[in-house]
């Protein structure tokens, strides 16, 4: 069986974000275009994050969604209602992120 045999009704996916910049500071991200396309149902980003958005083994050091400095943390998901947005990702470019930086 594949993948699609599994498929639930009303199933979400999740779309991850990651940064176009290697290094750099995040000054803006515009969710609008993302969220205005067919088939998305919201977004989750570091406002969803209950508490302090951040994590780490001993100290949490470090964003769970980067709102200020960029290394390797995604700066959020996008939620789908279909599977083929997820696999091609394309949503993800789709949210716009404004940096500060020297990108790399």
């Amino acid at each position: 069986m594949d993948l699609l045999s599994y498929v639930l009704p009303d199933e979400l996916y999740l779309g991850l974000v990651l940064s176009t910049c290697a290094l750099g500071e995040v000054v803006h991200v515009d969710w609008q275009a993302a969220l205005a396309c067919p088939g998305v149902v919201d977004k989750v980003d570091h406002t969803d994050v209950p508490g302090k958005n951040m994590i780490g083994v001993q100290i949490q050091d470090e964003e769970v969604f980067a709102t200020k400095s960029v290394s390797s943390q995604p700066t959020g998901y996008i939620v789908l209602h279909c599977l083929s947005c997820v696999l091609f990702n394309f949503l993800a470019c789709i949210a716009c992120i404004a940096y500060f930086h020297s990108c790399m």
